[in-house]
Parts: structure tokens; C-alpha cells; sequence
């Protein structure tokens, strides 16, 4: 954007207000003017060389230095890139556990309630006094 003055972002959770977001969002601002006469300012360098020896000198010091920093802002960009997706695949696995516990006790569940009635019904076979004995011999189950 090339226009100066407030800006304004607007997430809408109207979508679906019973399930939770992790929204990630970067504002980078680029300068194109150079920043390195206000980091290095006036900056003198001790009467050891020659003048144009000192601009020789302190030019490749601070094209060196400024491409350091340069670098370690990059460095910071792609790490707060890999927090917020390593942030967003914790949270799908987190889901995806929950979501395999919740179905895996439901089957747990199913599997206890079905064994208990094979019980009952194989038990019913043999037990002479059993209601179910008499449903089974009469032909009704």
C-alpha cells in the first residue's frame, strides 16, 4: 500500500462460532530509504589511516555489518513463519487426539455392551430357569 494513514483488519468469526481459530497474521513495513545513516549516524573513526583509507575502510565495515543485520531480520521473518506453523499443526494434532479418544471410547463402550449381552444370551442357552431359555425354545428369538 502506498497511502499513509490508519489501517484496519477485520477478522469475522461468524463462520462458525462454536469451533476455535488460530489466526496468524504478519504486518512487515519496508523502508526503501536506507536506514544506515540513522543507525551509524556521525560516526568517527580515529586518526590511524589515511582519510580515504578511513572511507575505505568504514564503508566495508558498515556494507559488512549492514548485511548482518539484514540477515538476522530475514532470520527472525522465517522463525515467526515456523512458530506460527508449527503453532497450527499443534493444534490439528491436538484435535485429531481428542477427536480419536472421543471415537475410540464410543467403540470401547460398544465393545463392553455387546460382549455383556453375548454373555447373557449364551448363558440363556444353558440356563433351564432363564425367560430368555423359554423365548429360545419356543422359537420366538
Amino acid at each position: 500500500m502506498d497511502e499513509t494513514g490508519d489501517y484496519e483488519a477485520c477478522f469475522d468469526n461468524s463462520f462458525s462460532i462454536y469451533s476455535a481459530k488460530s489466526v496468524f497474521f504478519e504486518i512487515l513495513i519496508e523502508n526503501d530509504q536506507d536506514e544506515s545513516k540513522e543507525i551509524w549516524g556521525e560516526f568517527d573513526i580515529p586518526d590511524m589511516l589515511p582519510e580515504e583509507m578511513q572511507d575505505i575502510a568504514f564503508k566495508g565495515i558498515q556494507d559488512y555489518l549492514t548485511k548482518v543485520r539484514d540477515n538476522l531480520v530475514r532470520t527472525e521473518r522465517f522463525q515467526n513463519d515456523l512458530r506460527a506453523l508449527e503453532a497450527r499443526d499443534r493444534n490439528v494434532a491436538e484435535a485429531s487426539f481428542a477427536r480419536v479418544n472421543w471415537w475410540s471410547s464410543v467403540f470401547i463402550l460398544a465393545v463392553i455392551c455387546s460382549s455383556t449381552l453375548q454373555v447373557f444370551l449364551v448363558r440363556s442357552f444353558f440356563d433351564e430357569q432363564s425367560r430368555i431359555h423359554g423365548l429360545w425354545k419356543r422359537g420366538h428369538l
